[in-house]
């Protein structure tokens, strides 16, 4: 996905790519957030794993669903 490049929190909609684990499980490899290798230095791109030590700073992921 292309984001913008504006300061702040990043979100994306998986719907689509749930679904298709949900539909197919041997489809699912997850999901992995890159950096851009051409960025500047100074792009101020910091990803946090869900073992940072402020938990402020770890991803989350917010399910929504309706029936």
């Amino acid at each position: 996905n292309t984001l913008n490049t504006s300061l702040g929190y990043k979100t994306w909609d998986v719907t689509g790519m749930v679904q298709a684990w949900v539909d197919n499980a041997a489809s699912n490899y997850g999901v992995m957030l890159n950096s851009d290798a051409v960025a500047a230095a100074n792009s101020y791109r910091f990803f946090a794993s869900s073992e940072a030590s402020t938990a402020a700073q770890r991803p989350c992921l917010v399910v929504t669903y309706s029936y």
